[in-house]
């Protein structure tokens, strides 16, 4: 799940390819509901994907297996679509 942009994310472009590549939701998401997620990453041009272990004080488990595998799919998708 992730925010619309009228929520405040920035339009990069690792978000968008993420949603085009990926089944992800677009929708409003409250903090609560957020802090409550089994995983949360964030993406950046810099850092493609990473996963995020504290937000605040909270700490996210130790399986990050939706990011790992978006993180996967990214790759791929980017070998093979130099210029997406």
């Amino acid at each position: 799940v992730t925010p619309p942009l009228t929520s405040g994310p920035l339009a990069g472009i690792t978000r968008e390819l993420i949603m085009e590549w990926s089944p992800v939701e677009e929708r409003e998401i409250t903090l609560q509901e957020a802090k409550r997620a089994d995983e949360v990453f964030l993406t950046s041009s810099m850092r493609n994907i990473q996963g995020i272990e504290r937000w605040d004080d909270h700490t996210f488990g130790p399986s990050h297996s939706v990011t790992a595998a978006l993180g996967r799919r990214f790759a791929e998708c980017s070998e093979d679509d130099l210029d997406p």
